[in-house]
C-alpha cells in the first residue's frame, strides 16, 4: 500500500523533473513516472525520447523515426523500429528495465508489444506508431480500457465495485461512501468485492483494529469493542501474517473453547491454550474449571442448571458421581479404595474398603478381592456369602441372596443378571458389579466385559493394571479409573508423576491429562472439594486475601526495600547530623 501511495505521490509532481537523470535535454515539465522510475515525455529539439531518457535524434533511428520511418523524429518519437514499442511519445526496449514494467509478452511484431503488464491494457488496435500498451486509471491493476469504471482487478487496498467477474470502480476499502452502491468499511486496510452490492468483504484491518465477522458482514472493531457482549475475543491468527480477528468463543483454532457461548480472555500470564475462559456452553456442560464444554461432567462432580448454564458442579469429595448433591450421602460411585455403603437404593456414603459392614462376617484374611478397583470380601464366616460385596447370611431377605448357591461362605453360581466375581455374586446393573461386567448369562458367567465391550476370553474378563478402567490386556490400558490419568500405557493417580512428562498435582482426586500433554494435569476436585486447576487452567496458589504467591513475594520485597531505606536514613541523620 505504501508503494503505491508513493508511486502516485510521485506522479504528482510530473510537472517538476526534480533535476533527475530523465530531466536531461527533457523539455519543461515532461517528466512522468513508471513505476518508480522517472521518464521523459517529450526532449528539447534535437533530442528524442529513447527509454525515457532524452538521445541525440540522429543516433537513433535504428529504434525512432518519424511516421515514414526513414528519417530521424524530433523531439518524440513518431514511429517505433526493431525490439521496440512506442509509449507515450518514447521507445522502448521489449526487454528493457524500464519496457518491461509496461511490457509482459513482447513479441516478435516490429515496433509492437504482444502483451501489457497489470496496470495495462493493450491497445486494440496497435501498431509501430501508437501506443501497444495504455495505462489503467490509478489503483487498477487490470482493466479494458482508460475508463474509471472499467476495472476488474485492484491493487491491495480497494476493491472493484462491481458484481463478481464484472468492471467497476477501484474504491478504497475504508472509503464508506464508495460509489454505485458499492462501500468501503471503516477501518479496514484490505478487502474484496462482496457477494451482494453493499460493503465490502474486510480481510484485514487498520493498525490496532481487529477483524469481526457477524452474519456475513465484517467490521473493524477495537479490543474493547470486540468483548463486549462476551461472544468473541481478540486473538492473533498465527496461520495469516499475524491478522488481528475478533473470533467467537467457540473459535479454538485460535485458542477458543469448542461449543464456548460465552466467554472472557485469560490473564496475560496464563498459558496459551486456551487463551479464553468459558461462562457458559451452547450445549454441552461447562467444566468445573471454565477451561471446555463437556459431554460429561469428570469424576467428582455432576451437572447442575443455572440460570440456562449448565456447569459440573463438586459432589461430595468422597464421591466419583452423585445424585445432584454435595451431601455426603449422594454418592453413587466412589473412587478406587472406597465402597459404597447404600443409605437408599441408589446412593450413599462412600467408606474405606474392608470397614463397616462390609467387613461384618468375612472371614479372617479375605477381604482383597478386587472388583472394580477397590477391595470386597470374597469369603464369609459360615452361613454367609458375599452379594455385593457384603457377607449375607445364607437364605436372608432384602440382600438377593437368593441370587447366589451358596458355597463354603462363598458363592459357586449366581442366578438372574448377577455375576460370580471374586468368590461373591454382584448385580451387573449396580455399582460395583457394572465395572467389570456388563452382562451375566443367569449362571453368573459374565457375556460382556466392561473392561473391553467385548465377551470374555474364556471364563473371565481381562484383569487391567492397577488404576486402569478399560483395557485389552493387563499391559493395554484404554481408559482409567476415576482418580487416575493415562500415561505412555498405564495409569498413574492424580498426585503422582508419569512416564511420558505429565506431572500430578498434590491433594487431586479428579484429573485429566492436560491440553498440551505435557505438565501439571488437569484437577477437576481436590480431596478438600475445591477445583484443582494445573494443566491448562494456569492457576498458582492463593491465599484468602486472592494475590498469589508471587504478588506476597514482591510485596514482602518492597517492604524490606522501604524499611530499609528509613534505617540509613535515621541513621545518617541522627549520627552525621549529630556530629554537626
Amino acid at each position: 500500500m505504501l508503494l503505491i501511495v508513493f508511486y502516485f505521490v510521485l506522479s504528482a509532481f510530473a510537472a517538476d523533473c526534480n533535476g533527475g537523470e530523465a530531466s536531461v535535454n527533457c523539455e519543461g515539465a515532461s517528466c512522468e513516472m513508471i513505476g518508480d522510475t522517472q521518464i521523459c515525455t517529450s526532449c528539447e529539439t534535437g533530442f528524442v525520447p529513447i527509454n525515457g531518457r532524452c538521445q541525440t535524434k540522429d543516433g537513433v533511428t535504428d529504434k525512432c523515426t518519424d511516421a515514414g520511418g526513414t528519417n530521424a523524429a524530433d523531439q518524440t518519437c513518431k514511429k517505433c523500429k526493431g525490439q521496440t514499442f512506442m509509449h507515450k511519445g518514447g521507445c522502448y526496449d521489449k526487454e528493457g528495465e524500464v519496457g518491461r514494467t509496461i511490457c509482459k509478452t513482447p513479441g516478435n511484431t516490429e515496433g509492437v508489444c504482444d502483451g501489457c503488464q497489470d496496470g495495462y491494457f493493450k491497445n486494440s488496435s496497435p501498431n509501430d506508431t501508437k501506443d501497444s500498451c495504455v495505462a489503467c486509471t490509478p489503483n487498477c491493476i487490470k482493466c479494458s480500457t482508460a475508463d474509471n469504471n472499467k476495472c476488474s482487478k485492484c491493487v491491495d487496498g480497494y476493491f472493484v465495485g462491481a458484481a463478481s467477474g464484472s468492471e467497476g470502480q477501484c474504491i478504497k476499502c475504508d472509503d464508506t461512501a464508495g460509489a454505485d452502491s458499492y462501500k468501503g468499511v471503516t477501518g479496514c486496510n484490505k478487502c474484496k468485492t462482496p457477494t451482494v452490492v453493499g460493503e465490502a468483504l474486510c480481510d484485514e484491518c487498520s493498525n490496532g483494529l481487529y477483524l469481526k465477522i457477524v452474519g456475513g458482514k465484517t467490521f473493524c472493531v477495537s479490543e474493547d469493542a470486540c468483548k463486549e457482549g462476551t461472544t468473541h475475543f481478540p486473538a492473533i491468527d498465527s496461520t495469516n501474517s499475524n491478522k488481528k480477528i475478533c473470533v467467537t468463543c467457540d473459535t479454538t483454532a485460535n485458542g477458543g473453547i469448542e461449543d464456548c457461548e460465552k466467554c472472557s480472555l485469560k490473564a496475560a500470564s496464563a498459558k496459551a491454550a486456551p487463551i479464553i475462559t468459558c461462562s457458559k456452553c451452547k450445549t454441552k456442560k461447562l467444566s468445573p474449571l471454565n477451561d471446555a464444554c463437556l459431554e460429561n461432567c469428570p469424576a467428582g462432580t455432576y451437572p447442575e442448571n443455572n440460570d440456562s448454564i449448565s456447569v459440573c458442579v463438586p459432589c461430595h469429595n468422597s464421591c466419583v458421581s452423585c445424585e445432584n448433591s454435595n451431601a455426603e450421602t449422594s454418592c453413587t460411585a466412589c473412587y478406587p479404595g472406597s465402597v459404597l455403603s447404600r443409605t437408599t437404593a441408589t446412593a450413599g456414603r462412600c467408606i474405606p474398603e474392608c470397614t463397616g459392614e462390609f467387613m461384618a462376617h468375612c472371614a479372617a484374611g479375605q477381604c482383597d478381592g478386587v472388583v472394580g478397583g477397590s477391595k470386597y470380601c470374597k469369603k464369609c464366616d459360615n452361613g454367609y456369602v458375599p452379594i455385593n460385596g457384603i457377607c449375607t447370611a445364607v437364605g436372608a431377605a432384602g440382600r438377593d441372596a437368593s441370587m447366589c448357591t451358596a458355597g463354603d461362605g462363598v458363592c459357586t453360581a449366581c442366578k438372574n443378571d448377577y455375576a460370580l466375581l471374586s468368590g461373591g455374586c454382584y448385580n451387573t446393573n449396580k455399582v460395583p458389579g457394572n465395572l467389570v461386567c456388563e452382562t451375566a448369562d443367569g449362571t453368573g458367567k459374565c457375556t460382556m466385559c466392561a473392561a473391553n465391550n467385548k465377551k470374555p476370553s474364556g471364563d473371565s474378563c481381562p484383569t487391567c493394571s492397577d488404576g486402569c478402567a478399560k483395557c485389552n490386556d493387563s499391559s493395554a490400558c484404554t481408559e482409567c479409573l476415576p482418580g487416575y490419568y493415562k500415561g505412555t500405557s498405564q495409569c498413574f493417580k492424580c498426585t503422582a508423576n508419569s512416564d511420558n512428562g505429565i506431572e500430578g498435582v498434590e491433594n487431586c482426586i479428579s484429573c485429566a491429562v492436560p491440553i498440551s500433554n505435557f505438565g501439571p494435569v488437569t484437577c477437576y476436585v481436590k480431596k478438600d472439594g475445591t477445583s484443582g486447576g494445573g494443566g491448562s487452567s494456569g492457576g498458582g496458589s492463593t491465599n484468602k486475601s486472592g494475590l498469589s504467591t508471587g504478588a506476597i513475594a514482591g510485596i514482602a520485597v518492597a517492604a524490606i526495600v522501604v524499611v530499609g531505606g528509613l534505617v540509613g536514613f535515621l541513621c545518617w541523620w541522627f549520627l552525621c547530623r549529630g556530629k554537626a
